[in-house]
């Protein structure tokens, strides 16, 4: 939190903050800005963010292709996804998928309005989390934890409404990436209802067989 406060700090009064609104690289601009963009240091500098890049795209390619993967092993996605490959044993069907809708979201959006959508996405996942925590605490008072979260309520309450206010304050700023978030939920949640019925289903048809 400290270095997020003191790059938004730093590298707004460097120079006038236009000149750095809508890049998509202003700490390593900034650094260039004051030492020069051909200095060895801002290289140095440059090259260590490039670094920071290629590991979080390692990250990210891990991350959802085996959610992809995951959803379609409990049958939340088409089977085809939960496939292997039998040489190296990783997802490649959701590998391909993922990397497919990542370049077509490049191509029709830019990088700045990809990284909001995420963002979005990551506090969506804190509110439900924080919320599921509160839920379980209540219902399962007994239950065995291996860890436990430190002063609750507090540091769950205090990020609960910290992140419901980043999430007003995106949707305030973005309406309309806003109005395409909600748009992909709904989205999301229809296929979740929709396989999930689907899942009953099949477990009613499995329990009338084993009955029969």
């Amino acid at each position: 939190m400290l270095l997020a406060i003191g790059v938004m700090v730093l590298t707004g009064g460097i120079t006038d903050w236009r000149l750095l609104a809508n890049i998509d690289y202003p700490l390593p601009e900034s650094v260039g800005l004051v030492l020069g963009k051909d200095s060895g240091a801002t290289k140095f500098f440059a090259g260590i963010g490039l670094f920071g890049l290629i590991a979080s795209l390692n990250g990210i390619i891990l991350g959802y292709s085996r959610q992809l993967y995951a959803l379609a092993r409990a049958d939340y996605l088409p089977k085809g996804l939960a496939s292997v490959s039998r040489k190296r044993q990783t997802p490649a069907p959701a590998l391909l998928l993922g990397a497919v809708v990542g370049i077509v979201a490049l191509f029709f959006g830019r990088t700045d309005q990809l990284v909001i959508l995420s963002v979005l996405g990551a506090v969506v996942m804190y509110i439900l989390s924080m919320i599921s925590l509160f839920v379980l605490r209540k219902r399962e008072p007994g239950l065995l934890r291996p860890y436990k979260v430190p002063w609750y309520p507090w540091f769950p309450g205090i990020a609960l409404v910290l992140s419901i206010v980043a999430l007003f304050a995106i949707v305030f700023y973005n309406p309309w990436l806003g109005l395409i978030f909600i748009g992909g939920l709904v989205v999301v949640l229809i296929v979740f209802l929709l396989s999930r019925k689907h899942l009953r289903e099949s477990a009613d048809q499995v329990l009338d067989i084993n009955r029969a």
